[in-house]
């Protein structure tokens, strides 16, 4: 089978979680308040250097599922153990330190309170990394865009298996991006940090981002200038493949995501502002097209992980309108997720959108 084979690096332009749904546990972490820091490590490496009366003493708290006992445990005694160490920003310190200093409250509480979602990563390094799922479906939703694009009519359809099924051909052993293999992305250096995800209205103003009541989340991300690498290779059905709509480089990315991820990026800094800083060099790479602008991740964005169309006829975004009413569906979102290192920031210019980075193509080849 011929294949194009690409190695890539995956430059982090803005803040990126691509987590798995797991968390820091409260028996694995603590947080530094004089270093500011957030110092993961692995409960059996806590549980070894304690005493036997601390053990024992430990077993009793957590049998007793006495999160805060954890927690001031936890905190008292893992300054012995080495770990890996994230940054956290003064107000987690301080949403922290307010939690140790808690007397009674309920379990469910401060799990609601001081849940922090883990990125992606290595179970035995403790390093991140990128799933080749989330660059693959960045990918196969440019993609998508691209075949909608060039098509005359659509059926009309919220199902989006249906849809991506007319757009691509077929479905199963039919799917042209079962061709498309993409390995995770391994860091080739990293930088992590805890940060707030603020739900806010698209309006950003200082007052919105101080007032604002949106639901928030706590999440590690992949730091901006942190680079990653990895591969995707792009096989060429042979004949007779159920396969009728081949995958090219070109119509991948010279075309597809060269078009769909510039056209959101532009929306999004009309109402963000410029925000994000591109290094020149990969600008330059960029207008070569070795390089491209890509939206990877939790919070990239409803238009950014949706098939658009001209004149968004297919486009049907779930807005919740409250506890009290049913949703509507319509073609943009109304509410944007940002970074922050604060719950109430004062500044929207300190506020960042989830997920851009730049998608350089560094060795390409048929193989």
């Amino acid at each position: 089978m011929k294949s194009e084979f690409l190695k890539i690096f995956l430059h982090v332009l803005s803040p990126l979680h691509a987590g798995s749904g797991e968390v820091y546990e409260p028996t694995e972490f603590f947080i530094d308040e004089t270093r500011r820091v957030l110092r993961s490590f692995q409960a059996i490496k806590f549980i070894e250097v304690l005493s036997s009366q601390e053990k024992k003493r430990f077993g009793d708290i957590c049998m007793n599922e006495d999160l805060l006992g954890i927690f001031k445990f936890i905190r008292g005694n893992a300054q012995r153990i080495e770990g890996k160490d994230v940054e956290v920003p003064q107000e987690l310190v301080n949403h922290y330190k307010k939690i140790l200093g808690m007397n009674d409250f309920r379990k469910d509480e401060v799990i609601n309170q001081f849940t922090l979602l883990r990125t992606s990563f290595n179970p035995h390094s403790q390093l991140p990394f990128i799933p080749g799922s989330a660059l693959k479906g960045a990918l196969r939703t440019a993609y998508l865009n691209l075949v909608a694009d060039n098509r005359q009519e659509i059926q009309e359809t919220r199902s989006s298996s249906r849809l991506e099924g007319e757009l691509l051909g077929g479905t199963f052993a039919g799917d042209p991006f079962s061709h498309v293999k993409t390995s995770d992305l391994q860091p080739v250096n990293e930088k992590r940090k805890i940060v707030y995800a603020l739900n806010r209205k698209k309006e950003i103003t200082v007052n919105t981002l101080r007032s604002g009541n949106g639901p928030y989340q706590i999440l590690e991300i992949i730091s901006p200038k942190s680079v990653f690498e990895g591969t995707i290779q792009i096989n060429i059905p042979t004949a007779g493949s159920p396969i009728r709509k081949e995958i090219s480089f070109d119509n991948l990315f010279n075309k597809a995501v060269w078009s769909f991820f510039r056209s959101r990026f532009k929306e999004e800094q009309a109402f963000l502002g410029p925000l994000l800083d591109l290094p020149k060099s990969l600008g330059t790479k960029m207008q070569e097209k070795k390089a491209f602008l890509i939206r990877i991740g939790r919070h990239s964005g409803a238009e950014a992980v949706t098939i658009e169309r001209i004149r968004k006829q297919n486009r049907t975004i779930k807005i919740m309108k409250g506890r009290a009413s049913r949703p509507e569906f319509g073609p943009c979102a109304t509410t944007v997720w940002l970074a922050s290192d604060s719950l109430k920031p004062s500044n929207p210019q300190a506020c960042l959108p989830f997920g851009w980075a730049v998608l350089e193509i560094v060795e390409w080849a048929n193989i």
